[in-house]
């Protein structure tokens, strides 16, 4: 071999050699480096489009706010919670309201029993405890006359079983439905 003869040439190639893969691993670390740049390049994009629409966003609150306050002074805000001069007379109101929506829809009202006012934090909710039996087609009229009055009406821990009515012949409906339900209005406190 001709290589062999040379004293110097196998250091030469050793260090061509270490030169060659240095010069691979340089250029991947460049490629890698070029990669991770371009990332942080999309990552940086995103991150100026999020605190655009933040800021778009927050320009708009004011406008909100607004609208809001507009909102408030309308009439029919200020009739969907109830106002009185203290909680036993809101809590009369409410017990109105509810039992003349039952006796329209043909309900027996067994009991009705007012629940302590939740306050939570700048709300308060104003509760009574129904129990009422009615028929099938009573109980839609019930239920759609407490989702769509004003006060707006919440209920809760409803419960409704069909009770069977023995001893009526000729009967069209042979199962009264008895209801339980907690329903709830929002309470207007007095300024």
């Amino acid at each position: 071999m001709i290589v062999s003869r040379i004293p110097w040439d196998r250091s030469l190639l050793k260090r061509a050699g270490i030169v060659a893969s240095g010069g691979i691993a340089f250029a991947l670390v460049l490629a890698f480096l070029n990669q991770w740049q371009d990332r942080l390049g999309q990552n940086e994009a995103r991150v100026q489009d999020e605190i655009g629409r933040t800021e778009a966003l927050l320009d708009q609150a004011p406008a909100w706010r607004e609208a809001l306050a507009g909102l408030e002074a309308t009439p029919i805000t200020q009739e969907a919670s109830i106002a009185a001069a203290n909680d036993s007379l809101a809590a009369a109101r409410l017990q109105t309201h509810v039992v003349d929506i039952i006796r329209k829809a043909g309900g027996d009202l067994r009991s009705v029993q007012s629940l302590p006012v939740d306050r939570e934090g700048d709300r308060a909710l104003l509760g009574l405890e129904v129990d009422f039996t009615v028929d099938s087609k009573g109980l839609v009229n019930v239920l759609e006359s407490l989702e769509t009055s004003l006060p707006i009406l919440l209920l809760s821990k409803s419960s409704i079983r069909g009770v069977p009515r023995f001893g009526q012949t000729g009967d069209t409906h042979p199962v009264d439905i008895h209801v339980q339900t907690q329903i709830q209005a929002f309470l207007e406190e007095p300024s």
